[in-house]
């Protein structure tokens, strides 16, 4: 299935004045990055998209922040398991960088993402 893609700032990715598309294992990883980094009910055209944070934010361990990606990304990849888990602490800035390996259908993904930004 191809979508549009995406750059690294999150706006559209246009060259030459057109949509860049994006499709297999690259799409995965941007709908993965795009569940990661969607707070619930914040996106207008599907509230269910994203990952209850605000009580995470609020009691920060590393079990609340491995059960939240997991119920957050099961709600559109079934299959999915996190192969590795790694959580840095910006005390200064009340932020959480999570690095992640996700298998999802025999492939394995590697993310980062930034949990209060």
């Amino acid at each position: 299935m191809k979508n549009i893609k995406l750059n690294e700032q999150w706006d559209l990715d246009i060259t030459a004045k057109r949509l860049q598309e994006v499709e297999g294992s690259e799409n995965d990883k941007q709908n993965l990055s795009s569940i990661l980094k969607t707070f619930k009910g914040s996106d207008i055209f599907d509230l269910d998209l994203g990952i209850n944070w605000i009580p995470i934010i609020n009691y920060p361990t590393k079990e609340n922040i491995r059960e939240a990606i997991k119920d957050g990304l099961s709600q559109f990849y079934k299959n999915v398991i996190i192969e590795d888990f790694e959580i840095k602490e910006d005390k200064k800035r009340r932020l959480y960088y999570v690095n992640l390996q996700i298998k999802l259908e025999g492939q394995i993904e590697e993310l980062e993402f930034a949990i209060g930004e």
